[in-house]
């Protein structure tokens, strides 16, 4: 999947040992899901060399993110830039990044400028009015949101008021933060933020019962977002491979998609997906097999409110035309 940009010209200068390389990389991904610490330190040497190179850039990325290595991945997008890779896309994953392991400053100076250039994009401007909010800069985070408030509160209601009740909370006003907290959870009952700030509100209050309640609903919420964020990488991953035609990796990776399913709904869609794939490969038993099974899954679900999971992956499935590819 050509990822960036000179991709044909920076693939020339490979040598034939950083191809093997990549080779390597991309099996032990594809098969196993992680890379080793001694390939990553390879691919990131190569990187080092080659800062736009599509494939070692997405290779780099994913064995970075599967570890969990923001410093790595802060250091790629850094590497990049510097190469002159200057997109929006870029400047803002490294300001999200800076944002999450607490360097908020270094996150606003890249952001302050994108927002002043592309004021139609809201999700910039909710990712600066973060980095006021975790420099205490509250009035001014609260100001940004307001003028973005139609446009962000159809884009994620639960995150808006979440975040416009913690800083009601920060500015000593408990009654309105509770309000906002509790709209916000009335969008999204798992919402992290807004149960961590609601037990708090609660805890003052001196409901001491109340506020463990929601604390303990929060810390589950918010290990059951780290799940669903290793979800949505897995499900954009099998959606690249059915998009390139590389069928086997995508059925090793439906196969681990499989095993973490939730819900029939969620099993039947998948099994959905193995059909197309048996009957792109000419495989029409297979196919009627898989077919079936989805079937009969999607009946056992109907009727019941799709869960996140389900959601996600028939929205960004649903755009992937296997067919095509794979002939």
């Amino acid at each position: 999947m050509a990822v960036g940009c000179g991709g044909a010209e920076e693939t020339a200068r490979l040598d034939a040992e950083a191809r093997g390389l990549l080779e390597r990389a991309s099996r032990q991904l594809e098969r196993f899901g992680y890379a080793t610490n001694d390939l990553l330190e390879r691919l990131d040497a190569l990187h080092e060399r080659h800062p736009r190179h599509p494939r070692v850039t997405a290779l780099l990325r994913r064995g970075f993110r599967v570890l969990g290595n923001r410093d790595g991945l802060i250091r790629m997008h850094r590497r990049a830039i510097a190469a002159g890779d200057r997109s929006v896309k870029r400047r803002r994953r490294l300001a999200r990044l800076l944002n999450r392991i607490g360097r908020p400053a270094a996150a606003e100076r890249i952001l302050a400028p994108l927002v002043e250039a592309h004021p139609e994009r809201v999700a910039l401007a909710r990712d600066l009015a973060m980095s006021r909010f975790h420099q205490q800069e509250y009035g001014a985070a609260g100001r940004l949101l307001d003028r973005h408030w139609n446009a962000l509160e159809k884009q994620n209601p639960a995150m808006l008021y979440a975040v416009r009740g913690a800083i009601a909370y920060q500015r000593g006003r408990p009654e309105r933060a509770a309000e906002l907290l509790k709209r916000a959870l009335n969008e999204d009952a798992t919402q992290p933020r807004a149960l961590f700030m609601l037990a708090r509100v609660h805890a003052e209050a001196g409901r001491r019962e109340k506020a463990r309640e929601l604390m303990a609903q929060a810390k589950r919420a918010k290990r059951a977002e780290g799940r669903f964020g290793h979800w949505k990488r897995r499900v954009a991953r099998l959606a690249a491979l059915l998009r390139d035609g590389r069928m086997q990796a995508a059925r090793r990776e439906l196969r681990r998609l499989r095993r973490d399913c939730r819900s029939d709904r969620c099993r039947g869609l998948l099994h959905t997906v193995r059909g197309h794939i048996h009957r792109a490969a000419g495989r029409a038993e297979s196919a009627r097999a898989a077919f079936e099974k989805a079937r009969a899954l999607l009946r056992a679900g109907a009727g019941k409110e799709p869960t996140r999971q389900t959601r996600y992956l028939a929205e960004r499935l649903g755009r992937v035309q296997i067919g095509k590819q794979a002939q």
